[in-house]
Formats: structure tokens, C-alpha cells, sequence
């Protein structure tokens, strides 16, 4: 295995060689645990991660490893999951709090807060994705989290949620999401409690630039009373100086 990851490496880009370290890394301390358990599922979730690259057409964010790390089970990713959870202070904010996750990519940020929080909801519009979450859930015997393969347009719930969390999604590299900025809010606006929380995530700065954070801020604030907005300084390149905004529901 490292050595056909090391021959791999020597075709692909920048942020692919990320992606193979960080899965050659992975596959080492595996190895070194010898946990036939935690092997076992490993396997599971990169048969279910193989199975979205030959099938799946859409752009890969985690580069043909994962986007998301999950210390839980021993995986690296491009976001820093635990830094990420500590950065928001989501463990405090989600606690015995009804949680929805939109764009829940692998689900690994969902199953780390799920222990404090009463429950969790997630969505993708990646099968894989959500076959991943679904085998993370089950391998750390969790019974208080569910996924669903749909789009926020798809997303069909009666449930109205504590808070929602709108992580780098309310508009997409790959153009999958076809919600207008308002819309998208309004969306979040109408699933959650009288006085229920909006954390949002602004993409990183390449992508989003400070005009583009501000225009984003001000939609939010016809909707929710912005409770704190800060720039944030943790994790991986791709977690670096991102806007993070708390709004309360008016």
C-alpha cells in the first residue's frame, strides 16, 4: 500500500499529495494499533469512498481521500475536526440541543458533537458520503444521529431544530446547490425554534472574499440577530481565517 500511494503521488497535484499523506499516514498507525475491529471498518469506509470515485460525478473535495478528519477512528482529513469543534465551542453550544447539519460531508463533524448534543441530523447528496456516516455512527455506537441522502431543496422534515449548522455550504464549487443566498437562509430560518441558533461558516477566503463574506452577513442579519461574528485562526490551510457567525432566530 505506501508504496503504491508513494507512485501515486508522483502524478497528482498539490492538494492530492495532501490527501495520499494523509492517507498512507492513516494506514501506518492503523497497522501499528493491530485493532481487527478498527481495521475492519476502515475497510468498510474506504470501499464505500472507493465506490464514490468510480460512480460519483461530482467534485471530490477530499481530493480521493477524506475531507473531514475523525480522531475517533484515526482519520486525517483536509477540515480539522477536533480543532474545528474547539474553535466553535460547539460541544458547550450543542449540548442537549436538537442539531441539524447541512452538507454533512462524511458526517465526522456530526458524530463528534453527537455525544453532547440530544440529537443530530445530517444531509448529503453524496450516497457514499452518507454510507460513510451511517458506518461512523454505528462502528461508535451511536443512537442519536441519522442521515439522509437528499439536497437542502429535497430536505422534508417536520422536526424543527435547536440550531443549524450552515458550515461552507450555502453556496458550492460545484454548483450543486441552486438555492439563492436568501432562499438558502429563509430555508434555515423556517427550520429552526422560536429562538433557535444559526452557526455559519463562511468559505475559505480564496473562494469567498471579503466583500463576498460581508453581502453574505448582511442576508443573514435580515433573518437573525447576530449574537457574535469572528474570524477564526485553527487547524489546516483550508480551516485558516474563515468568518464564523452565530444569529438567533428574530
Amino acid at each position: 500500500m505506501p508504496l503504491i500511494l508513494m507512485l501515486q503521488s508522483v502524478f497528482a497535484s498539490k492538494r492530492q499529495r495532501v490527501a495520499l499523506q494523509h492517507r498512507q499516514n492513516d494506514y501506518l498507525q492503523l497497522l501499528n494499533k493491530r485493532d481487527d475491529d478498527l481495521l475492519a471498518f476502515h475497510l468498510r469506509i474506504n470501499q464505500h469512498l472507493d465506490a464514490g470515485q468510480r460512480n460519483w460525478k461530482s467534485y471530490d473535495y477530499g481530493e480521493g481521500y477524506f475531507y473531514q478528519s475523525c480522531p475517533e477512528v484515526g482519520i486525517s482529513g483536509f477540515r480539522d475536526t477536533a480543532g474545528r469543534v474547539k474553535a466553535m465551542d460547539l460541544k458547550n453550544r450543542v449540548a442537549g440541543k436538537t442539531v441539524l447539519e447541512i452538507g454533512s460531508n462524511t458526517g465526522f463533524l456530526s458524530v463528534a458533537i453527537a455525544p453532547d448534543a440530544k440529537q443530530v441530523t445530517g444531509f448529503d447528496i453524496g450516497p457514499h458520503l452518507i454510507d460513510i456516516s451511517n458506518e461512523t455512527a454505528q462502528y461508535l455506537n451511536l443512537t442519536n444521529t441519522k442521515f439522509e441522502c437528499c439536497t437542502f431543496e429535497e430536505f422534508k422534515t417536520e422536526q424543527k431544530f435547536d440550531i443549524v449548522l450552515s458550515f461552507a455550504n450555502h453556496s458550492t464549487y460545484d454548483g450543486n446547490s441552486t438555492l439563492e443566498l436568501s432562499t438558502f437562509f429563509k430555508r434555515c430560518h423556517e427550520l429552526l425554534v422560536s429562538d433557535g441558533l444559526l452557526l455559519f461558516e463562511s468559505h475559505p477566503p480564496g473562494l469567498e472574499n471579503a466583500e463576498q463574506v460581508e453581502a453574505t452577513c448582511r442576508l443573514i442579519a435580515e433573518d437573525f440577530d447576530i449574537l457574535s461574528r469572528e474570524v477564526l485562526s485553527y487547524g489546516s490551510f483550508l480551516d485558516q481565517n474563515r468568518t464564523f457567525l452565530v444569529g438567533q432566530k428574530k
